[in-house]
């Protein structure tokens, strides 16, 4: 289990880094000045996430991600590690992931206020779904796969608009194959071939195309406002869809376009192959967005 603490700006150290654990100069350096430049901008809170997995997974996929690079509107910052808090048995070896607070929340638990208080929930869905394809754009251009999308790990900053969270974390972790499916709440945005993965000889890892998938699912409960296959437990659900592919979809709602409804459909194809890239996703939404479509 994950524990999220809350940190104020003056308990962020100057540098993320451990000393007892040294990164090659080149990425010390480069870390020192990215966060000098990040811890500025805080602002009067911190989240800082920690998990109970081990220093060497998070600080090989340091080198292979981009992290520190990453910088884009719907994309939520990563300012770096911090070593010393959380599990008491782990702190002077697993560090918290910190990243700005979004006093928002979620994205479904910010619309919920935003109708309940007058907001219009068409022009409200569209800008959550257009940040959110814009975001994954940004990951997918940047060779980042998110790897576990789902409206939860969607927060909302400041200014309203959402944030990608937790990106990159299956390859940064070293998660592969069907263990994915069993992080919390993941298993109904998780395409079937990572959700089947593991059960034969081949083990698939999660790509651009899975990302795809989670996508739609996320989309697709946006516009529901409820979770996909609500009720249904999650092995039930892993069987259902990696097995019966074509009659285990979300069922269409209400007031979803034709359109809209055809890329949804195509983006959850069964045969990752069959889903288009994200490239050929974002316009629409972007369209759809700014009264275009």
């Amino acid at each position: 289990m994950d524990v999220l603490i809350l940190l104020r700006k003056s308990q962020c150290p100057r540098y993320m880094h451990s000393p007892a654990v040294p990164f090659p100069t080149s990425i010390t350096e480069h870390i020192r000045r990215t966060w000098a430049r990040k811890r500025r901008s805080l602002s009067r809170y911190c989240a800082c996430k920690v998990g109970r997995t081990t220093w060497k997974s998070y600080k090989g996929g340091c080198y292979e991600n981009v992290w520190y690079g990453l910088d884009n509107p719907h994309v939520l910052p990563f300012y770096g590690f911090k070593f010393g808090i959380g599990f008491e048995e782990f702190r002077n070896t697993i560090p918290g992931m910190v990243s700005p607070f979004c006093e928002n929340g979620t994205v479904m638990s910010y619309m919920e206020s935003q109708v309940r208080n007058g907001t219009d929930p068409t022009g409200l869905r569209s800008t959550m779904i257009a940040g959110i394809a814009q975001g994954l754009r940004y990951l997918h251009n940047n060779n980042v796969v998110h790897g576990d999308l789902k409206p939860a790990n969607v927060l909302i900053g400041d200014n309203g608009q959402p944030l990608l969270a937790d990106f990159g974390l299956s390859r940064i972790l070293g998660v592969r194959g069907f263990t994915l499916s069993l992080q919390a709440g993941s298993t109904a945005y998780t395409a079937p071939e990572i959700l089947w993965s593991g059960q034969g000889s081949v083990i698939n890892q999660v790509d651009t195309r899975s990302d795809i998938y989670s996508l739609a699912m996320t989309i697709w409960e946006i516009y529901a406002r409820k979770p996909p296959f609500e009720r249904t437990l999650p092995m039930t659900i892993v069987w259902k869809v990696a097995m019966d592919p074509e009659h285990h979809r979300p069922p269409r709602v209400g007031d979803i376009e034709e359109e809209c409804w055809d890329l949804l459909e195509r983006c959850w194809a069964h045969e990752a192959d069959e889903r288009p890239i994200i490239d050929n996703v974002v316009p629409f939404f972007v369209a759809v967005n700014e009264g275009e479509a």
